[in-house]
Parts: structure tokens; sequence; C-alpha cells
């Protein structure tokens, strides 16, 4: 069975792994040996994302540790995968991907991208494009842009299933509030 590494940003809470990739958990389970690494743990995602400003210090904490996690992930795990899957980036807001050893290995990298990314003037998504095997594309303006960069290009919009996500949006909107804003 080939081994599968899927780097995602998030732990399921987050609304983006979730969305993009945890929906093809079970899929990807059956077809690979798959291990999943998040860059932002847990308490990130549930706890502190929520409130940047007043979790400053502890964020940057985090930020350091699961940055420095990412690069040992990175340089000593992943060439042991036949494929790397990569949610948005290698590493968030850090201009190096990390991949060129991975490359020169042969493992195949699978890079998803979503609007958010592209939208981020900061990002090195053009560089991971250019060092992918292919890209998955949330849409056609994404597939447009990235084709510059890499033929291998599909769309895979983010699909929302209801039933499956009813769970998450009945616990991301009620613990939040996120409705009482008129």
């Amino acid at each position: 069975m080939k081994k599968l590494a899927v780097f995602i940003l998030y732990s399921e809470s987050g609304a983006s792994s979730r969305y993009r990739t945890f929906i093809f958990k079970d899929e990807l389970e059956k077809e690979f040996d798959v291990n999943w690494y998040s860059f932002w743990n847990e308490s990130y995602s549930s706890k502190y994302m929520w409130k940047k400003k007043k979790y400053a210090p502890i964020i940057a904490w985090i930020y350091l540790i699961a940055v420095l996690k990412r690069v040992i992930q990175l340089m000593f795990f992943a060439p042991k995968y036949d494929v790397v899957y990569l949610q948005k980036a290698s590493i968030p807001k850090i201009r190096k991907t990390f991949l060129s050893r991975l490359k020169k290995k042969g493992v195949r990298i699978v890079f998803d991208v979503d609007d958010a990314i592209y939208e981020n003037s900061r990002d090195n998504s053009d560089k991971i494009a250019r060092q992918a095997f292919s890209i998955i594309c949330g849409n056609e303006t994404l597939k447009e842009h990235y084709s510059k960069f890499n033929s291998n290009c599909v769309v895979l919009p983010t699909i929302e299933n209801t039933m499956l996500y009813e769970p998450f949006w009945n616990d991301t909107f009620k613990e939040k509030n996120w409705m009482d804003w008129q």
C-alpha cells in the first residue's frame, strides 16, 4: 500500500481543513497508509484563533513550536512517503518551501489551494505550484492562475455536505454566537 502524508493547516476543528481535506479522510485511508500532520494544534483552532490580540504571546509560542515541528516533519518524515499532500502551504508565512528534497527523492507532491491562500500576498504558493506533481484548485480562477506554473491542475470545489457538516455548523454558530451581529 502506498504511503501518504497529509500536511494540513488545522485539525478537524478548522474549517478549511475540514471542508477541503477531512471530507476525503475515509476514502484516502482506504487507498493509502495515511498519516495526518496538522500545523496548528487543537488549542489554537478551538480557542486562540478567535481572539488573536488577547492571546498573541501564546499564539507566537505555538507558531514557533509548529514551525520547528513542521520543518522536522518535512525534512525527516515526508521523504519516507510516496505522496505528500499540502493544504495551502508547507509552512504558513515562511517563504522557504522545504520541498526540493522531496522532489529529488521522487515523492509526489499534491498541492491544494483555495481562495484564502491565493488572496494572501505573503504566500509562496506559486513556488510550491512549480514543485508540485499536481494541484487541486478550489475553483476555475485558481486553476487559471496556477496553470501558469503547473500544467497538472484540476478543479475540486469545496463541497458542502450539509448533513455531514451540520454538527460542526451547529457547534460553531451556537458557541461563537456568530448570528448575533444584527
